[in-house]
């Protein structure tokens, strides 16, 4: 009897410890994977830290599968969000740390409301900028259409940061008021440059429209259409392109409002101009009635696929290498954009 009774508790004792080890296994399986979900998620919210290459970029696809990371969270939540990822690009990159005439040429300040906008051409800047001068009154007809030729133009030329001739008063904006900017994917704002400034009718920029013609067929334009791909080969390969890389529509983001210095605190995204403008207006203390007519109706985003479409696979890649720093700081402000160009840049040779 004894000895059975030793026997029962020697398994007792074996069949607890094999319980214990297999409770012990289950709950280091379950940390495990809970680690690396949140690792995963960490990483889709912060994007790469290293600039994508060109293969990895083509093949990326979107991680939060438009789940929406600006729709479900608060201006507030945005813009701490937004900041962060700057504030890693500007680390990991060198950038130009200085206080440039291009921020002073393309911030537009109103003091009464101690707000900053950076105007970025092909981005919604001249719907965002009449209603920025209604609100602080420079503009006083809310119903009426401003264009450049009819006191908008005037109306810039007396709001821009430079206009402020006292350093100290500045610095100030670019410290203390609230800063915003409307930013647009750059290679849809490339593609709308093209067929605003070489395609259409502003008589400013037929010269481009020449010189792109002249450089891939050795003679001028009569009623031809100057091709998306003869534009790209003029910009990427005329000596001549420099002219139009200086001009502002054509400009990378970074450039005309360089983040690294002017700090925004809210990045507005071209895609989703009605919300987004819906920021500034109210740091403005306007409402929608302020925008123009015109508003917002862009074709670019749903033609752009064909345009790149005409491209070579080493025109895509030069377009790619051009934008390269833009399209990193674009997808870091903006995760849930990640992969949208995949098929626009879909190279078919192998690329080192």
């Amino acid at each position: 009897f004894t000895i059975v009774k030793k026997e029962m508790k020697n398994k007792s004792f074996y069949l607890t410890l094999a319980a214990f080890l297999v409770m012990l296994f289950a709950m280091n399986v379950l940390i495990f994977s809970f680690t690396r979900i949140k690792s995963s998620m960490y990483d889709v919210l912060q994007g790469s830290h290293q600039p994508l290459s060109l293969n990895d970029f083509i093949k990326q696809e979107p991680e939060l599968q438009h789940q929406s990371f600006e729709k479900h969270r608060s201006v507030e939540e945005i813009s701490k969000f937004q900041k962060e990822q700057v504030e890693l690009f500007c680390t990991n990159k060198t950038v130009a740390q200085r206080r440039n005439d291009m921020l002073n040429s393309n911030i537009i300040v109103s003091t009464q409301r101690e707000t900053a906008f950076c105007s970025v051409p092909k981005s919604g800047c001249t719907n965002l900028l009449i209603m920025f001068f209604t609100a602080d009154g420079l503009f006083s007809n809310k119903k009426k259409y401003y264009s450049w030729t009819n006191g908008l133009i005037n109306a810039v030329n007396r709001g821009k940061l430079g206009s402020i001739k006292n350093t100290t008063q500045r610095n100030l904006v670019l410290e203390e008021y609230f800063k915003f900017t409307m930013y647009r994917s750059p290679l849809d704002r490339f593609v709308s440059g093209y067929r605003d400034k070489v395609c259409g009718k502003d008589t400013a920029y037929f010269w481009l429209r020449d010189a792109v013609y002249k450089f891939n067929h050795g003679k001028l334009p009569s009623q031809v259409q100057v091709t998306f791909s003869d534009f790209v080969n003029y910009f990427l390969t005329s000596p001549h392109s420099g002219s139009v890389k200086g001009d502002v529509h054509f400009m990378p983001f970074q450039n005309i409002c360089n983040p690294c210095v002017a700090k925004y605190d809210y990045y507005g995204n071209f895609d989703s101009f009605e919300r987004d403008s819906k920021v500034l207006m109210d740091h403005m203390g306007a409402t929608e009635d302020y925008l123009s007519p015109s508003y917002y109706n862009s074709t670019t985003a749903a033609k752009k696929e064909n345009y790149f479409d005409q491209l070579s696979d080493a025109q895509k890649r030069g377009v790619f290498e051009y934008f390269r720093n833009e399209l990193d700081l674009y997808y870091r402000i903006f995760p849930d954009e990640r992969g949208i160009h995949k098929n626009m840049l879909n190279i078919t040779d192998d690329i080192n």
